[in-house]
Order: structure tokens, then C-alpha cells, then sequence
């Protein structure tokens, strides 16, 4: 029973370990979309504050307002350079996970399709695929029998032996 439950131990390790490296992969790729999102509305600003400045030259709007825009566009660039190092950043947890060298950046392709999907799950399917094949479940299920064996020869050991000697 040992040598099973260690079997499933080590399977829970690894899928452990490739469970770290999916949500690696996944928030890397919601960093990039993060950084994209940053990087539009930067650009949308930029025309903001060329369209402000025409306006002020014009006079038609306070100095106040020109600061505003401008301030603006400067909170968005601080906003893109931290989604810049959250995008290093979920790279350099992903490649700590494969094992690459340091100096390496992993930029995911191909993902889009896979947003787009809808995922359509069963509960009561998922949950009995889980109890039958969840490594950390059978590891689990086996220290419990494992464990009640062992109650069960304790049990057994509180008797009181019963010893009889006859002498004729």
C-alpha cells in the first residue's frame, strides 16, 4: 500500500508542477492582453493631447484642462511601463518553470483561438473524473485506508489476551 500511495504522491507532484506552468502560461498571456489594452489607450491619449494642444493654442480651452489631458497621459504611460514588468515579469515565472536560461523571454502565439472557445463543463462528471483520477485524491484515499487498517489493529490490541493454563 506504501509503494501505491508514494506512486500517487509523485503523480500529484507532477501534475502539481504542470498545473503551475498552466496558469503560468495563462497569466502571461492575460499580461499581454493587459499590455495591449495599455498600449491602445496610450495612443488614444497621445491624439487627446495633440487635439488639447491645438485647443489651447486656440484658446478654447483653460490651461487647467491642457495639465489635465497631459496628466492624463502620463498616468497612462506609469500604467503601461508596470504592465511592461508584469509581462517580464509572468515570462520569467514561466521560464523558471520550464528550466530555461534567465536572460530568455517567452511570448505565447496561437492562444486566441483558445479564448474563444466556451468551456462547457459537466459538475458531476468533473467531480467523479476528479475522485477517480486526482493523483492527491487516490493519495489521499489510501493514507484513509491506511490509516483505518492501523485503527482496526489498535482496536484489536486494547482486547485483553486471555491466557488459560490447565494443569492436571
Amino acid at each position: 500500500m506504501g509503494r501505491r500511495q508514494a506512486d500517487w504522491d509523485l503523480a500529484a507532484v507532477a501534475n502539481d508542477a504542470l498545473r503551475d506552468a498552466n496558469d503560468a502560461y495563462w497569466e502571461l498571456v492575460r499580461n499581454i492582453k493587459q499590455l495591449q489594452i495599455q498600449i491602445q489607450q496610450r495612443e488614444i491619449l497621445e491624439t487627446l493631447v495633440q487635439r488639447a494642444d491645438v485647443l489651447y493654442k486656440a484658446r478654447r480651452i483653460t490651461a487647467y484642462d491642457k495639465a489635465q489631458v497631459d496628466a492624463n497621459l502620463e498616468n497612462i504611460r506609469n500604467t503601461e511601463e508596470i504592465a511592461w514588468n508584469d509581462l517580464i515579469a509572468s515570462s520569467n515565472v514561466l521560464v523558471d518553470l520550464l528550466d530555461y536560461e534567465p536572460d530568455q523571454v517567452i511570448m505565447p502565439v496561437g492562444y486566441s483561438p483558445e479564448l474563444t472557445k466556451p468551456v462547457a463543463v459537466d459538475p458531476e462528471a468533473a467531480f467523479e473524473a476528479a475522485r477517480r483520477y486526482r493523483p492527491e485524491i487516490k493519495s489521499s484515499q489510501l493514507a484513509l485506508e491506511s490509516s483505518e487498517i492501523l485503527f482496526k489493529h489498535r482496536k484489536v490490541q486494547t482486547r485483553p489476551d486471555l491466557s488459560l493454563i490447565a494443569s492436571i
